[in-house]
């Protein structure tokens, strides 16, 4: 608990890196794109311009007709070829339009609200608001974090961020399997590393030789593994080398390599795979720094990319999007309001780029040769829990803590009670009754109550469902 009490105190020094409200705007509005896609130009030739601008202010006045927008909702949402992703894109860059006007935006959401309650009523009342699959339920997402942003940083924000430090220190403290993801310390069985893999930790000095006046700063020293692959402590040296800044405002990890630096010539570059890679059959190892045999106390540096990350055959990449998200500062949003037209980004592409620009496991990766990449155990050779008899939930969820070898229980439970403190703060802040109800969400609790009554709904279980049904999808937002 000293260390977890030494990680608060550190975290509150360099402070809670915040999102401002534009950009915390658009991670709601348009989840997994790198940028917003209402940054972009418009796209057309200049001798158009004129007519598009001004077919987009007719669209404007059209959306200010609450007929209009009603029924084109409705309309859009009976076509069957109108999908759960178009329908959440389609909400998104409504809500950007009618952002400025939120009075207006609350009433076109209460009125298309009543309509979804009569479409549920009609079948099964408790089904409704269970996921974000229409353009309503997308729109009161947004409209929801528009209105929760001031609780967000003001109360909830702190606590809910050391809540994922806390986790993110311990889980990084032991092995983390980076093809299959599964660690030595973890909350969820399921997720648990059973090998019983050796390691060490090692302090590495980190330096930055990328920016302005890099080389001349300090090192700065990185707590890893010596079983780490080169791209996990790649991760963990920016975590130190960039504490309380935003993820947005750090440099991309793909367009930097990780040196090894021992005297005055001896400059190595480091990465997962190269010619020095174990490869057993149709097994390639990946580097760990271990593999490298980097000491404890080396001096390590983070530089420029000296040739492009190559993409593996099942990633797609929109050209110039990774750089421009870099490089762009982004408008205020109010200067969103200009643009509503979807620009030149599909709905998908944003996906695409999120799952090349994330660090997720690499389980299906097969390269050209046929050749699988394992890190800490090969997918085949991990024992696997034995399954849970079927049956209700807490049965089975019984019969699999029985299952489970006490070491592993153990550690499982250790893991729970160190952060347990952070979970209670968290719930003490959430759910305190010391501060009034956020009053987005007392308004649209309220409404429900209301639209129950006008449907004769009296059963107390199905308006709760709803109430819950709404909060669970948030919070999953």
């Amino acid at each position: 608990m000293t260390e977890m009490t030494d990680l608060t105190s550190d975290l509150l020094g360099s402070g809670i890196p915040f999102l401002d409200y534009k950009v915390y705007a658009e991670r709601i509005f348009f989840p997994g794109h790198r940028e917003s896609p209402l940054h972009r130009d418009l796209g057309v030739p200049e001798s158009r311009r004129p007519t598009v601008e001004q077919g987009l202010g007719q669209l404007s006045n059209l959306l200010n007709s609450k007929l209009f927008l009603t029924k084109f909702i409705h309309t859009l949402e009976s076509q069957r070829t109108f999908s759960a992703r178009d329908r959440a894109y389609v909400a998104s860059l409504l809500t950007v339009a009618l952002h400025g006007k939120l009075e207006y935006f609350t009433d076109i959401l209460r009125t298309l609200l009543s309509d979804l309650v009569a479409q549920y009523v009609a079948k099964n009342p408790k089904l409704m608001l269970r996921r974000t699959e229409t353009v309503v339920e997308k729109l009161l997402t947004n409209w929801m974090s528009i209105c929760l942003y001031t609780f967000v940083r003001d109360s909830v924000g702190e606590p809910l961020y050391m809540l994922f430090r806390g986790i993110k220190h311990q889980v990084d403290k032991g092995p983390v399997d980076s093809v299959t993801g599964k660690a030595k310390y973890t909350l969820n069985d399921n997720r648990l590393l059973r090998e019983d893999v050796e390691y060490r930790p090692l302090t590495l000095n980190a330096l930055l030789a990328v920016g302005p006046g890099a080389g001349e700063a300090q090192g700065v020293p990185v707590k890893v593994l010596d079983c780490d692959t080169i791209s996990q402590a790649k991760e963990k040296m920016l975590d130190q080398l960039y504490k309380g800044v935003p993820l947005t405002q750090r440099p991309d990890p793909h367009t930097l390599d990780v040196e090894w630096r021992s005297g005055v010539a001896g400059h190595l570059i480091l990465s997962d795979e190269d010619v020095t890679s174990e490869v057993q059959g149709l097994w390639r190892r990946l580097n760990t720094l271990q593999h490298y045999k980097v000491p404890d106390g080396a001096t390590v540096a983070l530089v420029p990319c000296l040739t492009k990350h190559v993409l593996r055959e099942n990633q797609d990449y929109v050209p110039g999007e990774r750089e421009e998200a870099l490089n762009q500062v982004p408008p205020p949003l109010g200067d969103l309001a200009r643009y509503r037209g979807p620009g030149e980004v599909a709905p998908g592409e944003g996906l695409q780029l999120w799952a090349l620009a994330t660090g997720t496991p690499m389980l299906e990766d097969v390269d050209e040769g046929g050749i699988r990449p394992w890190h800490l155990v090969k997918p085949s050779d991990e024992p696997e829990p034995p399954r849970p008899r079927r049956g209700s939930l807490r049965g089975g969820e019984r019969e699999r803590a029985k299952a489970i070898p006490e070491i592993y229980l153990t550690r499982l439970l250790s893991m729970k009670g160190t952060l347990q403190k952070f979970v209670d703060d968290l719930f003490q802040v959430i759910l305190s009754t010391s501060r009034p109800v956020p009053l987005a969400v007392k308004y649209f609790f309220d409404l429900l109550d209301e639209q129950a009554q006008q449907h004769g709904i009296s059963d107390q279980d199905t308006i709760h469902i709803w109430k819950t049904n709404r909060m669970d999808v948030e919070g999953d937002g």
